[in-house]
């Protein structure tokens, strides 16, 4: 129970922190996105990295959408809309 509370905790003080910089969030996210995907097409070359490194900045991105979108996003967001529902009333 007390992870619970710690979790929900964290999670509230994310959800404040994602409605103050939700733009700054968004714009860091899309920058992140195409510039991973242009270096994992060879769009652009990043100065002589071997071939893991480059590998391993797309898949860090993989990894960290599939976190972001698949489970913490939607946690925020609900807490987001508790949030604005409380202020509203």
């Amino acid at each position: 129970m007390a992870n619970e509370v710690g979790a929900a905790d964290l999670t509230g003080r994310a959800a404040r922190f994602a409605i103050r910089h939700k733009r700054a969030l968004t714009i860091g996210g899309a920058i992140w996105f195409w510039a991973s995907m242009a270096v994992y097409a060879r769009l652009v070359s990043l100065p002589d990295l071997p071939d893991w490194a480059r590998q391993g900045f797309f898949w860090t991105g993989v990894a960290y959408n599939a976190i972001w979108w698949g489970f913490v996003q939607p946690r925020i967001a609900g807490h987001v809309k508790t949030i604005e529902q409380k202020g509203n009333t």
